[in-house]
């Protein structure tokens, strides 16, 4: 014969508090994390003059764990800092982040130097500041003239530094540089020659598409733009045909056409360019 169990009122109380304290209660809400600060995935490091950054810079949303915020969207503005008074980014700088990562190409800078910084921030998170980084150019051909040089990148680009008076050097001003300045226009040069003389200087090149430029002063109409206007930044050559060689001179440039004739002006008797008389037909001007 079973007995029966007598359960105490008290026992009965504690099993029933245990049963409700196992039964299942609402879960804590999921944490959603916050964007915080902005961090560099990718910097530069060493950048040639004017070409854009070999490696696209990037910029994270992290949230409060550090992580990357996918779900960010912020439009993040960069500003080049550091040493960079009058330099900008070759590019748009404001871009927005996808799935918390914005990237910015084509970025570029055209004044070579060191110790260049990208700062990035955006509303509500804290900036970033990247390492610092240098610009560099690496020269294809250089050319000295009597108080100013010329150089040709491997890119193509023009820079001209020193004596400035007449705007020898092509960058739009009169101003002496002691450090390579970028030619205006956005030209880009297989060759660049400077002029010798002591005086009334001036710098001519042919672009990758075998046009001649030159720039500087004009009296005796060495530019080769038809009047006696200096120019401060480059000016076509009045010729319109296509280029091989360009030789700066004194004051009286000469170029070799495609087709081998010699065109030469300048010297206060041409003010554009008129082929050398005969019939030579020429390979190479020294």
């Amino acid at each position: 014969m079973m007995s029966a169990t007598c359960v105490s009122p008290l026992a009965t109380a504690v099993i029933l508090a245990l049963s409700l304290g196992c039964s299942d209660s609402a879960a804590p809400p999921d944490i959603v994390p916050k964007p915080t600060k902005l961090a560099f995935l990718v910097a530069p490091v060493r950048e040639e003059g004017s070409v854009p950054f070999s490696h696209a810079p990037q910029v994270a949303v992290l949230a409060q764990f550090g992580n990357t915020d996918t779900t960010a969207t912020h439009p993040i503005p960069l500003t080049l800092g550091a040493d960079s008074s009058g330099v900008t980014l070759g590019a748009a700088v404001t871009v927005y982040a996808v799935a918390g990562v914005a990237t910015f190409p084509d970025l570029s800078v055209t004044v070579p130097g060191s110790g260049y910084v990208l700062n990035a921030a955006a509303p509500g998170l804290t900036p970033v500041v990247s390492a610092a980084f240098a610009v560099g150019l690496t020269a294809a051909m250089v050319k000295a003239g009597s108080a100013y040089t010329c150089a040709a990148t491997t890119a193509g680009f023009g820079y001209c530094w020193g004596w400035n008076a007449a705007g020898d050097l092509g960058d739009g001003t009169k101003d002496q540089h002691l450090a390579p300045e970028p030619v205006a226009g956005g030209l880009r040069f297989r060759q660049m020659d400077a002029s010798s003389a002591d005086f009334a200087s001036h710098a001519c090149g042919i672009t990758v598409d075998s046009l001649a430029y030159c720039c500087g002063d004009n009296e005796a109409g060495q530019v080769g733009t038809g009047d006696s206007v200096s120019r401060q930044a480059p000016a076509p050559v009045v010729v319109g045909l296509p280029f091989l060689q360009i030789n700066a001179g004194w004051v009286h440039p000469c170029g070799l056409a495609a087709d081998g004739t010699a065109y030469c002006w300048g010297c206060g008797a041409n003010l554009a360019p008129v082929a050398v008389g005969g019939t030579v037909q020429f390979v190479q001007l020294t």
